[in-house]
This record gives C-alpha cells, structure tokens and sequence, in this order.
C-alpha cells in the first residue's frame, strides 16, 4: 500500500491460494437425475470423433441420436483434493479534496486455480469425449449396446484450470445529515476472461461473455 499523494493511494496485493473441499462437497447424497443432452457421437461425428467414440463403445463410432434425455449421477465425492492457485490484485484509490466524503477505487484481478472444484456440464463431457477421446472424460460415461449414451456420472471432481481476469469499480459516497450518518456505494465489475480447462490436458472453454 502506497499513499502516492494526499488523494491517491496505490494497492498491490499477492497471495497463494487454498481451499480445501467442503463437507458437501465430499459427503453430498448421490442421486440420479434426468438432464438434455447433444451427444456428438449421435449426430454425424467427424472422422476424428468416430475413432474416440468407438473406443468408448459406439458400435461403427455413431449412431442416431434418438432421445436428448440423459440419465445422470449426481452428488459428492470423497476423493476430492483441494483447490490451489494464486491471486494477483492492483488497484488505486482517489480521494478528491474537492468533494469531501467520495472515493472512487479501480482494482484489477488475474486468478489462476488449479484442481479447482466443480460439477462437469453435460454438454462438456459428451463433446470433450467425443473430442478428445481422454479416459478421464469417457469413463464416466455409460453406454446401451446400441451406443446410446446410458448414463453419465457428473459428481463434484477435480477440474483442470479457471483463470478469472477483471476489474472491479466502486464509487462510495459518506455525508453527515441532522439525520444521521448517509452512505451509499455504487460497485461494478467487469469480467474480461474467464477460460476454464474442465479436465487436465483438455480443450480450454471461454466462459466470459
């Protein structure tokens, strides 16, 4: 923290990053749920695609994709491991001598997490499987005889990577009445990236927008 002059003051702020999982998210019931889904491997794979959804039991590597209801498993996960990473904050602070009781402050983040905690999308694990043919993915995926997709276990994992990138904007305005004390605060952020990697080694998702 350095008071630059009388009305500016700069911030910098760096810390390491650790959460270990929550007792729900470790011990949460498992249940089944029905959810839609697009699976690739349904829907005219690319060569490419044929070769990943063969292994993972597509008779041929395609069929048709009759029904987009897809039975899922959902709930804790008592293997988890704790989320790691690092933070990086950068911010300034203006005081105007012209206009007592107002601050305005901008601060910009980059966060990066590794490992972080989360339940996969339905849609990440069809297309990332038919995609990229990972074991990690297409094990959790089950299959009829046919190829149709049988049921998809979407308990809280490990991810691979979110990198979060912003900036915060915050107005704040204190006054002195007969009153009372009045205070009000306008706060923004704006998201300029959010990229998440869902499973290690996989195809990077941008998220902002």
């Amino acid at each position: 923290r350095w008071r630059l002059a009388r009305e500016v003051t700069l911030r910098a702020n760096y810390s390491e990053v650790f959460r270990a999982p929550s007792l729900l998210e470790l011990y949460q019931s498992r249940a089944s749920v029905i959810a839609v889904g697009f699976d690739p491997c349904g829907n005219g794979p690319a060569a490419g695609q044929q070769v990943n959804c063969a292994a993972n039991g597509v008779p041929g590597g395609e069929y048709e994709q009759q029904d987009e209801l897809i039975g899922t498993f959902e709930g804790g996960n008592e293997d988890l491991a704790p989320e790691t990473g690092r933070s990086i904050v950068v911010g300034v602070t203006w005081l105007p001598a012209w206009a007592a009781g107002i601050s305005a402050s901008v601060d910009l983040f980059d966060i990066e997490l590794s490992d972080f905690i989360g339940r996969a999308k339905l849609g990440d694990v069809l297309v990332q499987c038919a995609e990229r043919g990972a074991p990690e993915v297409c094990d959790t995926i089950s299959r009829f005889a046919d190829g149709s997709v049988s049921r998809v276990s979407l308990e809280v994992r490990n991810f691979g990577r979110v990198e979060p990138r912003g900036a915060d904007l915050a107005i704040d305005l204190r006054s002195a009445t007969h009153l009372g004390d009045l205070s009000a605060g306008l706060l923004a952020t704006y998201l300029a990236q959010w990229d998440e990697e869902p499973f290690p080694r996989g195809g990077t998702l941008h998220r902002a927008g």
